[in-house]
């Protein structure tokens, strides 16, 4: 298959990724819809990711020698999708942003495609995003795929907390909803969109390198007046590697964040302030400043306190702090603070 001929190019970024790769390509092999190219950008795995993909006309491996993070390694997959559809209408082209923990239910990509063809406003969509749990049972690993909601798009609060939404529950519904984001574990993005959100030359902001980036093409997106939609009748798996409590606590939620690596913490805290700089706009980030400011001096006290080498994820978002400012420039042709306002909870 001639990716130019292709309505699809999905983008999947590996780093160390063979526990994972065989199930995607096998759901993969099995979709409804088949018109796709695959792009895989390898961060330099040092294990035998790139011997599980297979040599196919539709798959294109870049290698790269280095991790160089999620947001330049899909900029790669983009970059060369765009050159594939050169001088091509891209309003019909569409870019799948896809971890390598992901599978795909039979009619996943079927569904999503056909809602964005019914809705050419939609410049973004995402799938129901459901659980595998990696569990041992008898000594024997088992994977189990659940009911339970990974994450069924992105909601974002006046403390500038974005969570996933539906997270942990149920749902039932097959309608498709507008909502404020989706999640970078797996984006369906019409290409025509993405050119025209482009920022420097680049879709996803590679100073954040990894984390919060999808929030931040997302917030992009929306300051620009562009549509977002989930589409809980196209369904997806997201590994897990274990089942999460039933009831979350404040213990539960600070012992969660403990387990995560301190670089994850170093980039999650930094990108988050880099994220309110680029995006929000002034008068709305005044009017919610106390909920913002509750927030944000707890999570200051707490990295202060329990993880104080994170504390440098401070001293690096101010040294970054004028090139936000420049990327905040593309808020002049953006939509009023009004109409971006009803996505904040």
């Amino acid at each position: 298959m001639q990716a130019r001929d292709s309505h699809a190019i999905i983008s999947i970024v590996t780093w160390n990724s063979e526990r994972y790769i065989s199930d995607l390509l096998k759901s993969l092999e099995e979709q409804a819809f088949q018109d796709f190219h695959i792009i895989f950008i390898d961060n330099a795995s040092k294990d035998n990711t790139l011997k599980l993909i297979p040599q196919k006309p539709n798959i294109t491996i870049i290698r790269n020698t280095s991790n160089v993070g999620f947001s330049r390694g899909h900029n790669k997959g983009i970059e060369m999708a765009m050159k594939f559809w050169k001088g091509l209408s891209l309003d019909d082209r569409y870019i799948f942003i896809v971890n390598p923990d992901i599978v795909m239910d039979t009619n996943c990509i079927r569904e999503l495609l056909l809602e964005m063809s019914k809705k050419k406003e939609v410049a973004m969509s995402g799938p129901k995003l459901l659980r595998i749990f990696e569990e041992e049972v008898d000594n024997l690993p088992q994977k189990t795929k659940s009911k339970i909601v990974d994450s069924l798009g992105i909601d974002i609060y006046k403390s500038r907390k974005s969570t996933e939404r539906f997270s942990g529950q149920e749902y039932d519904k097959k309608e498709a909803q507008e909502v404020f984001g989706v999640s970078g574990a797996f984006m369906c993005i019409r290409a025509s969109a993405l050119e025209s959100i482009k920022m420097d030359n680049e879709y996803f902001d590679e100073d954040f390198f990894a984390y919060k980036e999808d929030v931040d093409l997302c917030w992009r997106m929306r300051n620009m007046g562009m549509s977002i939609i989930t589409c809980p009748s196209a369904i997806s798996y997201h590994y897990r590697r274990v089942k999460p409590p039933q009831k979350k606590n404040i213990f539960t939620i600070l012992k969660n964040q403990k387990t995560k690596s301190s670089f994850v913490q170093f980039l999650s805290t930094r990108n988050h302030i880099w994220l309110l700089l680029k995006n929000d706009f002034t008068l709305n980030y005044l009017i919610d400043f106390p909920f913002i400011f509750c927030r944000e001096v707890g999570k200051f006290f707490y990295t202060l306190f329990l993880t104080p080498k994170n504390i440098k994820a401070y001293f690096s978002a101010l040294k970054g702090l004028p090139k936000m400012l420049r990327k905040r420039k593309y808020l002049k042709n953006a939509i009023t603070r009004e109409e971006v306002r009803i996505w904040i909870r």
